[in-house]
């Protein structure tokens, strides 16, 4: 096998801590020294791939989407994510979905944002903004829109202007990758249309300190 990147979901029995045959698999976490490492060690040890392959060293993660979860790593709390970057500083660590708690209706983002709770000083929505101002000093990770902006552009708009303020506030815009999730949305078309059309509001950015979505930014 060639891979040109790496997919994981920590959230699904994908482990397995034992040799016994009999055992069933579990859920593991990036800084999973146990499973995760050995992973990492193998990746960078077969560096020589990037010269073909130079997406080899990104490490693509689901997290997030998990409704209703306890503040588990596992399942997408993003507390294992700074010792993972820290320790492989030569890895791209690929966040997808930016580590939304809510499962694809956005509801509980906005609850989230109405409620008056802040951490460094701008709306606490769960698990997305404690991602964003604990990965910051990291420029090995990098977060991804899949889902988190389709599933509250239109809906929830408020919702997507707190995100995207939150994400290039504290990891720049160089550090966002756009992901449409199409497999769940249909064409992706609407949404291109809708990031292109879409502006931070003045009077949030002004409250919070949200850098402004520049048309440079988006074409990144």
């Amino acid at each position: 096998l060639k891979p040109d990147s790496w997919k994981g979901y920590t959230s699904a029995n994908s482990a397995k801590y034992d040799l016994d045959p009999e055992s069933l698999m579990r859920r593991w976490t990036l800084d999973d020294q146990q499973v995760a490492y050995p992973m990492y060690e193998l990746i960078v040890r077969n560096g020589d791939m990037l010269k073909t392959k130079p997406g080899f060293f990104n490490i693509c993660i689901h997290k997030g989407l998990s409704t209703d979860a306890p503040d588990d790593p596992a399942l997408g709390f993003p507390v294992d994510i700074p010792k993972a970057a820290q320790d492989w500083p030569m890895l791209n660590f690929i966040i997808y979905h930016s580590c939304i708690r809510p499962g694809f209706w956005m509801l509980d983002a906005l609850n989230d944002v109405r409620s008056g709770r802040l951490r460094n000083g701008v709306p606490d929505i769960l698990w997305t903004t404690q991602f964003a101002v604990d990965s910051a000093p990291f420029p090995n990770v990098y977060a991804e829109l899949g889902t988190i902006f389709a599933s509250c552009v239109v809906t929830f708009p408020t919702v997507s202007a707190h995100i995207l303020g939150q994400l290039l506030k504290f990891m720049g815009e160089d550090r966002i990758v756009f992901g449409s999730d199409s497999v769940w949305y249909g064409s992706p078309q609407w949404q291109i249309e809708a990031f292109w059309r879409f502006q931070i509001p003045d009077d949030l950015r002004n409250q919070y300190g949200y850098p402004e979505l520049t048309d440079t930014a988006k074409r990144k």
